[in-house]
């Protein structure tokens, strides 16, 4: 595998200059483009899409998973990891296991991703293992950052899938994926 990421890097970068604007994004509304009909409203006072998906992988991988997607940049390098201190120098780190905290609570971690258009939203994730931990339980978050952004055209949805999607093998099914808040007009 570790051969194998820097030929997909390559063919990544080689799809993002192939097209003139990332396949990850929604564009105005209405949108042709897959994955936008989930436009909110406001839901978190901003626009946002909160998702659940149960990965058929163990908390571990789906980490690394995750984080690798990231790092990546996504097929279309619209995609970037964060894991950097505030400004009072704080950074818990990502892994949980060592707090012991109840509820199975392994990981969480947080990106960002940029619009066509050049908006950029955080992202937030976090990762639980249930025994036997053969799989995962993965939330995930979308909000947009600028100010006032009542209305998303899809957006949050459309980025956390496009990551999902963007995950092969470790791509959850459709049926293993649930809208848990956001994601709503009205």
């Amino acid at each position: 595998m570790s051969r194998l990421f820097p030929l997909l890097l390559l063919a990544g970068a080689a799809a993002v200059n192939a097209q003139s604007a990332p396949a990850s994004s929604c564009g105005a509304s209405p949108s042709k483009v897959p994955d936008c009909q989930h436009a909110d409203l406001g839901s978190c006072g901003n626009a946002c899409c909160f998702l659940e998906a149960v990965i058929q992988a163990t908390p571990d991988q789906t980490y690394a998973s995750f984080v690798s997607y990231l790092k990546w940049g996504g097929a279309d390098g619209s995609f970037t990891y964060s894991n950097t201190s505030d400004a009072a120098g704080h950074n818990p780190g990502d892994d949980l296991r060592k707090y012991h905290i109840p509820g199975l609570f392994e990981y969480v971690f947080q990106g960002t991703h940029t619009t066509t258009g050049g908006y950029k939203d955080t992202l937030n994730f976090w990762v639980k293992g249930f025994p036997p931990k053969t799989t995962a339980t993965v939330r995930l978050f979308s909000i947009s950052n600028i100010h006032g952004a009542l209305g998303d055209h899809g957006q949050n949805y459309k980025t956390l899938q496009y990551l999902l999607d963007g995950l092969g093998p470790l791509a959850p099914l459709p049926d293993a994926v649930k809208i848990t808040h956001g994601c709503v007009t009205g």
